[in-house]
């Protein structure tokens, strides 16, 4: 109950922020003295001070008291401001890059939609052949693939940052991933010589397959929106290193590893 009593005190020193308890008229009946670390705006926390009964500070001990009071404010001053300024720098950040992402996105949206909504039209206008036709829905069909590992991607972002993300490790061949990843890359890829060396067919590496994909789709993507068309991108593994996506381009190399 006492313990009680006291922090009542100290709950009302920080809220009035003013001091109390023992040696004061305001809630006199309390076993320590309690003052409030505060700047000119500002409480940062309370100092109780146990105190015999009939006992006063002496006016030196009461300047040392608040000299010290007021030191250890400026400090909690101070790195209340750094925490508050590293907050506001990484909200800053964070909504650039936001911007930077949305800008980027819809970069990325604007190209295949056009390409989708004249295709759309050249089928409703219903002069093509057969054989042209075919060509036309198999763009759309590519364009919307492109769409959807777009979509996937920012899913994946968004399940990252909330920490959701549920990453489950497999032995996969490494093989069979890459080649996989090459069937979903962007139409443009035949204009363009796409190499894949392996140094063992039948590496096996533990990982998550499925975001694997996304990321070697990305890449050589990637590879090719900055390669001139006719220029060789190859895809190699290197052990006992680890896995290498080396993508060997026109004018430079881009090397990524996992």
């Amino acid at each position: 109950m006492l313990i009680d009593n006291e922090r009542a005190v100290a709950q009302w020193v920080f809220k009035n922020n003013k001091r109390a308890g023992a040696t004061t008229g305001t809630l006199a009946n309390a076993a320590c003295y309690y003052l409030a670390v505060r700047s000119l705006n500002e409480v940062y926390g309370v100092v109780g001070i146990r105190i015999s009964q009939g006992e006063i500070l002496s006016a030196f001990e009461s300047n040392v008291l608040m000299a010290v009071l007021s030191e250890t404010a400026t400090v909690m001053e101070r790195e209340l401001l750094r925490k508050r300024e590293e907050t506001a720098s990484e909200l800053a950040n964070s909504e650039k890059l936001r911007a930077n992402l949305l800008r980027s996105i819809s970069h990325d949206l604007r190209t295949p939609l056009t390409s989708i909504c004249g295709n759309a039209d050249m089928l409703l206008q219903d002069k093509l052949g057969e054989e042209k036709r075919k060509k036309v829905c198999s763009y759309i069909y590519d364009d919307s693939l492109w769409l959807i590992n777009l979509v996937e991607n920012l899913l994946s972002v968004t399940r990252i940052e909330d920490g959701t993300m549920n990453i489950k490790k497999q032995a996969e061949l490494l093989e069979d991933i890459i080649d996989e990843a090459l069937k979903h890359v962007s139409r443009k890829s035949s204009e363009y010589h796409i190499e894949v060396q392996m140094e063992d067919e039948m590496q096996l590496v533990k990982v998550d397959s499925r975001l694997i994909l996304q990321v070697i789709i990305n890449i050589v993507d990637n590879a090719m929106k900055y390669t001139p068309s006719g220029g060789t991108i190859k895809v190699m593994d290197h052990q006992p290193k680890g896995t290498v996506f080396d993508f060997t381009l026109p004018v430079e190399e881009v090397r990524i590893h996992e």
